[in-house]
């Protein structure tokens, strides 16, 4: 399916093989990657081809023409299931460049995204400036309070970067409406 002929509709989708239910909302992350409309169609097949192969992570989503948001560019989402688990964010990083992803791509949180946090690149828990480099921007704090504090220049190395706390998930004993409208979206299957 072509997303710059799908109108009905915001998003189209690509499941990987075998990833059986949602991830857990709470760890799962995307890769950003932001496509000219006029290349998207090309961009999106690549995506979603490794997608179903299982080479690249557990689902994808190009916004398609019928997302007001994609006017003169598309975003790519590539899910992986947990940010903590480093190797799996960089094998997917890893993938996107052999499939000539070759600029500064970002990583963020699925609930940073469903807590409304979409400043593009500053809202990212790492990102690649070039190869399979991945710089962590900010602490993860293992809840989320909307502060967002970059980190200067770290790099994880091959080794990763140890994630001592859980990465940001909302304190349902906060009283967070943040919390509560991502749980709903979560129960809904949102991707």
């Amino acid at each position: 399916m072509k997303p710059s002929e799908v109108t009905d509709a915001y998003w189209v989708y690509s499941q990987g093989p075998g990833t059986g239910a949602p991830p857990d909302s709470t760890y799962a992350g995307k890769w950003l990657l932001y496509a000219p409309v006029s290349h998207v169609d090309s961009a999106w097949a690549a995506v979603a081809s490794a997608t179903e192969a299982g080479d690249l992570g557990i689902s994808a989503k190009c916004a398609a023409k019928g997302n007001p948001n994609a006017r003169s560019t598309a975003v790519i989402c590539v899910y992986t299931r947990d940010c903590r688990e480093l190797g799996d964010v960089r094998r997917a990083l890893g993938k996107l460049r052999e499939l000539g992803f070759s600029g500064r791509l970002y990583y963020k949180e699925d609930l940073a995204t469903l807590a409304g946090s979409y400043q593009r690149g500053q809202a990212s828990l790492y990102e690649s400036p070039a190869g399979t480099v991945i710089r962590q921007r900010r602490e993860i704090t293992g809840t989320y309070a909307g502060s967002w504090q970059p980190l200067a220049g770290r790099e994880t190395g091959e080794a990763g970067v140890p994630c001592e706390k859980p990465p940001p998930c909302m304190d349902p004993a906060a009283g967070d409406r943040a919390y509560e409208r991502a749980r709903r979206r979560h129960a809904r299957g949102h991707r």
